[in-house]
């Protein structure tokens, strides 16, 4: 939904060092474990419950949750 591929890198908006990969448009890979964004903000945040995971990822510095907007709306970066 957001224009990314496999292979793009993804990161932790909470710490950048936390790189994930794209596997398809549901999946990201964390250190050899294939899980979703939400499972992989959940972990990383330590919160016991869901959370809306591209809140928590960024993608050449813009917010999952903003560029998915961005792109709906047909505004240019």
């Amino acid at each position: 939904m957001v224009g990314l591929k496999p292979g793009d890198k993804v990161a932790f908006a909470r710490d950048s060092s936390k790189q994930t990969t794209v596997v398809d448009d549901r999946r990201v890979e964390y250190e050899g474990v294939t899980t979703s964004l939400s499972s992989l903000a959940e972990r990383l945040i330590g919160l016991g419950h869901a959370l809306q995971g591209p809140l928590y990822f960024t993608y050449e510095g813009e917010l999952l949750t903003d560029r998915r907007e961005r792109m709906e709306s047909g505004a240019e970066r």
